[in-house]
């Protein structure tokens, strides 16, 4: 049986964590082998921690650091190598084999990294081309969307406008690299938007079937 791999994205407030556990009990009551994997937005390894320790006494310790590294140029360059090697390893330890044993869920996925990096003016092309280059493309991407007074009211945290900016940069940076996606509208019931998420996994269980 082949393997397959679905990965929910879009902005915080959307409800992608609650969508992918509900994808994986979903999948494990049809008998499916089925993993779930919260995948980081944000390097979260040694290498990329060592990086930001550094920045963040280099910059007087300045908080958050995402905002003051692109402002060094030198700073941003360790910064990026650090987390290429990051994700590296976080995709060939952890996304891979995991993969190789059946369906994997993947709460965020790199596509969510390319939007953060966006953010934070720290966008490269070279590195969001080898990232893409080595994390394996979804069977599956659900992009989650809600509108922003939505999405603050369930995860209040940050500003509207914070919600305004990251809703338009998905559009842009999925737009830019053509990623064929599935916009599910979670402002619905949570019933009508796991009825339609499951509909689509349906297909693909359908189509894993039949291999």
């Amino acid at each position: 049986m082949r393997r397959k791999l679905v990965s929910f994205i879009g902005m915080d407030g959307t409800g992608k964590t609650t969508s992918a556990k509900v994808v994986k009990r979903y999948l494990e009551n049809k008998g499916l082998r089925c993993k779930y994997i919260w995948f980081p937005y944000k390097p979260h390894l040694i290498f990329s921690y060592m990086a930001v320790g550094v920045a963040w006494l280099l910059l007087g310790r300045k908080r958050p650091i995402d905002k003051y590294i692109p402002k060094n140029r030198a700073l941003l360059s360790v910064w990026l190598l650090s987390m290429l090697f990051d994700y590296s390893l976080y995709i060939f330890c952890r996304i891979l084999p995991n993969l190789l044993k059946g369906i994997l869920v993947c709460d965020r996925y790199v596509y969510d990294v390319v939007v953060r990096l966006k953010f934070f003016g720290a966008l490269d092309k070279k590195l969001v081309k080898l990232l893409l280059a080595i994390t394996p493309r979804p069977d599956l991407i659900f992009l989650l969307d809600a509108p922003p007074k939505v999405a603050l009211k369930r995860k209040k945290e940050e500003t509207l406008a914070y919600y305004v900016l990251q809703r338009k940069l998905y559009t842009e940076i999925l737009n830019s690299i053509n990623l064929d996606c599935i916009v599910i509208d979670t402002n619905k019931n949570r019933y009508e938007t796991n009825k339609e998420i499951r509909q689509h996994v349906d297909l693909l269980v359908d189509e894993r079937s039949e291999v």
